[in-house]
């Protein structure tokens, strides 16, 4: 077996363990956020959504793990498939590729405004217990005078 099918063989397997361990951890976070009673119905309408996109993104990571050693094996097979059938193979792999980074960009972009929500929240609750804590020491003074 020549040394770039070796390669790409432990390429692949190391894309499938990084995306089983990916898929592993996504699930036990969703479990721990599904059942916490402290999160609200819009943060775990939000939770879910970027479990379903981590879901696949990892799912696909796993998948590139088995197409690049594919494809590449498909290379070396006597006689080599038609070059339009490798052609549009590989199409087919950059495609997923381009899809993960997508993904990837897109749950970025979300947990990015996501947290730019919570912080004005939170930001918004500041405000309001230092307008209390003012009116409280104003109140306080006021009648030690």
């Amino acid at each position: 077996m020549p040394l770039s099918n070796v390669v790409s063989i432990a390429f692949g397997i190391a894309l499938i363990i990084l995306g089983a361990a990916f898929l592993r951890r996504h699930r036990r976070i969703w479990q721990e956020r599904e059942s916490d009673p402290a999160i609200t119905d819009e943060e775990r309408s939000f939770y879910a959504r970027q479990h379903r996109r981590r879901m696949l993104t990892s799912g696909l990571i796993a998948a590139l793990g088995v197409l690049i050693p594919a494809g590449d094996l498909l290379f070396t097979r006597k006689p080599p498939p038609p070059a339009i059938a490798l052609t549009l193979f590989w199409i087919g792999v950059l495609l997923v590729v381009l899809w993960v980074l997508l993904l990837g960009v897109i749950d970025l972009v979300a947990t990015g405004l996501h947290a730019n929500d919570a912080m004005g929240r939170v930001n918004a609750e500041k405000a309001a217990l230092e307008h209390q804590l003012e009116e409280i020491r104003r109140s306080l003074r006021e009648n030690g005078s």
